[in-house]
């Protein structure tokens, strides 16, 4: 409240001097309540309010007069306020007005900047892009002229090592060749020696020659040695890395040597028929189930091995299935209905033979490890087809006649089963879905 105050009241006896309540931007920043702005504009009032009822009562009247004063300075309060606040938003106008100019002026300039910075940005990309073409070209041509330089350096060593070998004296040979420590790496400059041999036929060379096939021969046994002592060991990856090495060996022993110790794992055809001649024909059935559920185990076991060590386990894979159906099934039937003392129990064992062989094929089929896909599965039913059809082939049996056989194929060939001429053939539609029919 100020220290304003009113002058001389033109009503006798009326308070001389009052003071008045200033307004400010404050009283109405917040909800306007008239009530309470009333209360605030009279409040100066209230300190004379015995003295102002004194003169009312003494005169009868109610002398409005010091409201009218106290109103009054609140309109000229209002209008000053008002020309203030005016005047507060004009400058504030011009002052947004020119910083808004020159915000627009900075974010034009920062534009310009931008843009400038995104033009050096790409030219800087396309010499980046550039360089780094020009980079790979320069590591393309260094990564060539490395390659021919190493190859350079190959024949070199190979041109030396033909050399030593064309001497014939194993003493002047590479150490290498004489280092079981370095038999892989031996194995792999052998290999190479051994094909620029086959293409050097001549009598200069023979020498040579014949000194790299021994050599080859001597390196390549002793492969085959570790490579058995880790298969007895059971160590799938030594076996691995050997394999791959042994494999680009031309003779490729390792798979002879592999398949036929498999082979030897397998059940012997006569060692499982022998002394059966004449038994019923439900004792050569069990005989029968037991030799091919253990063939059948081995290759499981086997074909797992191949699977994860052999580099080529489908040509490993398909020698095993040609032994197995070119001799041993082969065998086992021959044997099975040759032993056969009547018509009838002929048919028992052939029925037999032709059921564990269909069996056997559909087992083969659905053998799931890495070694047997679909292209393999393909080459299996191929192989048992032809091997078991030729198996039982009039040319396969001995040139001792059977009477069993000969009196069995006008029968056979009355109930349209598949038979050949003096003999009877077996028929297989097929590994996994096999439709064999006698």
């Amino acid at each position: 409240m100020s220290a304003e105050r009113v002058g001389e009241d033109d009503v006798a006896g009326l308070p001389r001097m009052m003071s008045t309540y200033d307004l400010t931007l404050d009283d109405f920043q917040h909800a306007f309540d008239p009530k309470i702005f009333i209360r605030k504009l009279t409040s100066p009032i209230f300190g004379f309010d015995e003295e102002v009822k004194k003169i009312a009562d003494s005169n009868g009247n109610f002398h409005p007069k010091p409201y009218g004063v106290l109103f009054q300075s609140a309109i000229e309060q209002l209008y000053s306020l008002r020309r203030k606040v005016d005047e507060d938003i004009r400058v504030l106008i011009s002052d947004t007005k020119m910083a808004e100019a020159e915000h627009k002026a900075q974010l034009k300039e920062l534009n310009n900047k931008f843009h400038w910075i995104r033009t050096e940005f790409q030219h800087l990309e396309q010499r980046i892009s550039k360089v780094s073409h020009t980079a790979v070209r320069t590591g393309q041509q260094l990564e060539a002229k490395d390659l021919i330089r190493r190859k350079t350096d190959d024949s070199k060593i190979l041109i030396r090592q033909f050399l030593e070998f064309n001497t014939g004296n194993p003493k002047k040979l590479d150490s290498v060749f004489t280092d079981d420590k370095r038999l892989q790496e031996a194995a792999l400059q052998i290999q190479k020696l051994q094909k620029i041999s086959r293409e050097l036929q001549g009598a200069k060379t023979e020498t040579a020659h014949s000194l790299i096939q021994s050599t080859g021969d001597l390196i390549e046994r002793k492969l085959l040695d570790r490579f058995s002592d880790q298969s007895a060991a059971t160590n799938l990856d030594k076996m691995k890395e050997l394999a791959r090495t042994l494999c680009k060996f031309e003779s490729q022993k390792l798979i002879d040597q592999y398949v036929e110790r498999v082979m030897e794992k397998m059940p012997d055809p006569e060692k499982e028929l022998k002394g059966l001649a004449g038994i019923p024909p439900s004792v050569f059935s069990d005989k029968c189930k037991q030799f091919y559920d253990a063939m059948l185990r081995e290759c499981r076991q086997s074909f797992t091995v191949i699977g994860k060590v052999f580099p080529n386990p489908y040509v490993v894979a398909l020698r095993i299935l040609k032994n197995l159906f070119g001799d041993r099934i082969k065998t086992f039937i021959n044997l099975s209905v040759g032993q056969s003392q009547s018509t009838g129990d002929y048919l028992v064992v052939l029925e037999d033979a032709h059921y564990q062989t269909e069996k056997a094929a559909g087992h083969l089929a659905s053998l799931k490890s890495d070694l047997l896909d679909a292209s393999l599965n393909h080459q299996m039913h191929t192989t048992a087809l032809g091997r078991l059809r030729a198996s039982l082939s009039p040319s396969s049996r001995d040139s001792n006649p059977n009477p069993a056989l000969d009196s069995v194929n006008t029968r056979l060939t009355g109930i349209g089963a598949e038979v050949s001429v003096g003999g009877v053939g077996v028929g297989v539609a097929g590994i996994g879905g096999v439709g064999a029919g006698v």
